[in-house]
């Protein structure tokens, strides 16, 4: 069978892909944040927080750029999509106020459990904004 049949999605195969697709970035951040947290006051400078954004960018980036051997129905380019709707200058701005919030959480576990609640909670409402989106899009 020809590869790219294969990997034709319609709406609801999408909708799942994308699902599964925020689920593994998530875990990935979120892993991050719990290493980073590990090392304590140590992050904190600029230096650290340049290097956790840049490596969470880097997690998201490489898990949009594996979609690529997807095809959708109605969407000719699944990254050129992301970046429409969800432009490297506000992900950036949005990973930065993440890293911020964690980092600055406190040293207690119930802060640092509060602020990576914040990232996951940002997460979702992106994914519900995407959701929407893909059903108006496609």
């Amino acid at each position: 069978m020809d590869a790219i049949k294969t990997n034709r999605l319609n709406r609801e195969g999408f909708k799942i892909l994308f699902e599964l697709h925020t689920q593994s970035v998530r875990s990935k951040v979120i892993k991050l944040f719990e290493d980073t947290q590990k090392q304590g006051k140590y992050m904190e400078s600029a230096l650290h927080k340049d290097f956790l954004v840049k490596e969470i960018k880097k997690v998201i980036y490489e898990s949009r750029n594996k979609l690529d051997i997807f095809q959708v129905d109605e969407i000719p380019d699944l990254n050129e999509f992301f970046e429409s709707n969800l432009p490297s200058n506000k992900l950036d701005k949005l990973i930065r106020e993440a890293v911020n919030i964690v980092l600055s959480s406190g040293d207690s576990d119930e802060q640092r459990n509060r602020a990576i609640q914040y990232v996951k909670q940002t997460q979702i409402g992106l994914l519900k904004q995407m959701n929407s989106k893909i059903i108006d899009d496609i």
